[in-house]
Parts: C-alpha cells; structure tokens; sequence
C-alpha cells in the first residue's frame, strides 16, 4: 500500500510540473537574439505573443512588420527537437499554431510539450502563439 502511495504521488507531482502553466518572463532562451532565440532551425523567433484564434495568429505576426510570419509545422518541430530551453514549456495551451494547413478551415499545430502535431479549426481553436523570421 505504501509503495502505491509514493508512485501515486510521483506521478501528481510529474504530472503538475509538465501542465504547470507559466508566464512568459519564466521562460528562458538559451541564445537570445533582439527578439527571442535564434535556434538551431535557423530562425528568429518572437517572444510569446498570448493564445489566439489561427487567423488571428497569421494577421498578429502579418503586422509585426517585414518577414514576420507564423512558422510551419516543421519548423516548431524542428524547434521542439533543437536546445532552445522554452520548448517543454507551457505558457497556455502547451500548443502552437503553424503555418500549414489542413483542409480549407483547419491548420497544423505542435504541442512543446511532447512534440504532438495535431489540427485545429483556423477560425475557432485558440492556442499560442509566437512568430518567426529568417534572421
């Protein structure tokens, strides 16, 4: 029963540490270029920008002027894959909007947590959101 008892707990206090929602001053880049890490994927990514709808994401990084776009879905998996210390991170959603999309109304998004590409309604489903450039 004790034995029980302690993995039960381990497994609540894994469990909290992994979905624990953090803020964005908490998360820490291990290259820190003017506007977020500069990773082995070779891009300049944005601070976190907050959850949103996917076509809000695409109109938020649209105005954040020259060659700001959401990434592609390889790209956050590369991401997910590379140093940068943010990726097992959660802000939010634990999730992020790519680029891509799959069918007219849904797009791709990537989990930072676990790697997970999924899809979500573009116009709907809100996750969160940070942008990227070629540096």
């Amino acid at each position: 029963m004790m034995k029980t008892s302690k993995a039960f707990i381990l497994l609540l206090s894994v469990s909290f540490f992994l979905c624990k929602e953090v803020s964005a001053k908490d998360i820490k880049f291990t290259d820190r270029g003017a506007n977020g890490p500069q990773t082995a994927v070779g891009l300049e990514w944005s601070p976190y920008l907050g959850e949103m709808k996917g076509e809000e994401a695409e109109s938020k990084c649209s105005s954040m002027g020259r060659g700001w776009r959401l990434p592609t879905k390889e790209e956050l998996v590369s991401l997910f894959h590379s140093e940068a210390s943010w990726k097992n991170r959660c802000v939010k959603t634990c999730y992020y909007w790519s680029s891509d999309r799959y069918f007219t109304d849904n797009g791709y998004f990537v989990g930072m947590f676990d790697g997970f590409v999924g899809n979500g309604n573009f116009q709907h489903t809100i996750f969160d959101v940070r942008c990227v450039r070629s540096p």
